[in-house]
């Protein structure tokens, strides 16, 4: 059987169809070009404040680093005013390291009582770990400077933080505190519920709630 192609249904556009149809876009873009100027510009302004943003941040984060590496390249009282300076520079959590590295330099200074001080700030950061370790410090800051009263208060909040990987660290701080305070007895107590069979302290706070015991009763035999 024989077949035939149909004839196209659409005839091919003429020549006049397509230069009518350039006309149609020239005369949108002149009609429009105020909106398409306005278009590209703010193209133009989003990408250059995201480049600018990118640049002075790397900027920002480099003068940091050379900040930072001064402070750890100082030490001793020289060094303090640099973490300082870096503090009230740096974002969070920096912030926090600058403090933490600034209370430390304090300690190295036996100025106990600025490093509880700065303890103490860090200690209010919402950071879980970072918070409990800046109050177990403040606590032995508070102990070396003979606060015994103040590092008990901090030493009990901190071990009645559930779950918290330092209670038990906070718990042996309560029991030199309490020594200290001259209140031996309690100090026993609490030592003997650390190094106890049934206890979930860890091996190295049990090791060194026994070896305070064993002074104690040492002392106590003498």
């Amino acid at each position: 059987m024989a077949q035939y192609n149909r004839p196209p249904t659409v005839k091919p556009k003429k020549p006049d169809e397509f230069i009518s149809f350039f006309d149609h876009v020239i005369q949108f873009f002149i009609n429009h070009q105020n909106i398409f100027y306005i278009t590209c510009a703010a193209v133009i302004v989003v990408f250059g404040s995201y480049g600018l943003y990118k640049f002075y941040s790397g900027r920002k984060i480099e003068k940091l680093s050379t900040e930072y590496y001064k402070a750890e390249s100082s030490s001793g009282q020289a060094s303090i005013p640099l973490w300082q300076n870096l503090e009230k520079k740096a974002p969070s959590p920096l912030q926090q390291v600058a403090q933490l590295q600034m209370a430390g330099e304090y300690l190295q200074e036996k100025n106990f009582k600025e490093a509880a001080m700065t303890f103490e700030e860090v200690g209010q950061e919402k950071s879980f770990l970072l918070s409990s370790l800046a109050l177990l410090a403040q606590g032995e800051a508070l102990e070396n400077n003979r606060q015994y009263s103040d590092a008990l208060t901090v030493y009990q909040n901190l071990s009645q933080k559930k779950n918290d990987p330092y209670q038990y660290h906070a718990k042996l701080g309560m029991a030199r505190a309490l020594l200290g305070l001259g209140k031996g007895t309690e100090a026993e107590t609490i030592l003997f519920e650390l190094q106890e069979k049934g206890s979930n302290a860890p091996e190295m706070i049990k090791s060194a709630a026994l070896q305070k015991l064993l002074v104690i009763k040492l002392k106590q035999a003498t």
